[in-house]
């Protein structure tokens, strides 16, 4: 689920690696139990293997962002699913 969640709050809005980690231990604090999410019905064009092929440190931050799209795009059946728990888990309040 955290995974989804850092997935969610990079891509869908804007944070950097540091602010979804920052994100990560704050609802880390206030969520202890997660539900399982239905899986996707695919697996992502590209892998982890692909990231690490990668030649230079730039060729590798490109391919880091283009295989974060392509797990984000697979998990689309449940986008509406993550953006609620993790808006509502880290802004309680706005629930």
């Amino acid at each position: 689920m955290f995974g989804l969640i850092g997935l969610y709050l990079a891509l869908e809005k804007g944070y950097t690696g540091r602010q979804v980690q920052l994100a990560h231990m704050k609802i880390a604090n206030r969520r202890k139990d997660w539900p399982r999410p239905e899986l996707p019905p695919r697996m992502a064009e590209l892998t982890v293997l692909d990231v690490l092929r990668a030649g230079t440190d730039a060729e590798k931050e490109e391919m880091l962002m283009k295989w974060a799209e392509s797990v984000w795009r697979i998990w689309e059946h449940q986008h509406g699913w993550i953006q609620e728990v993790t808006e509502g888990t880290l802004f309680p309040a706005y629930k």
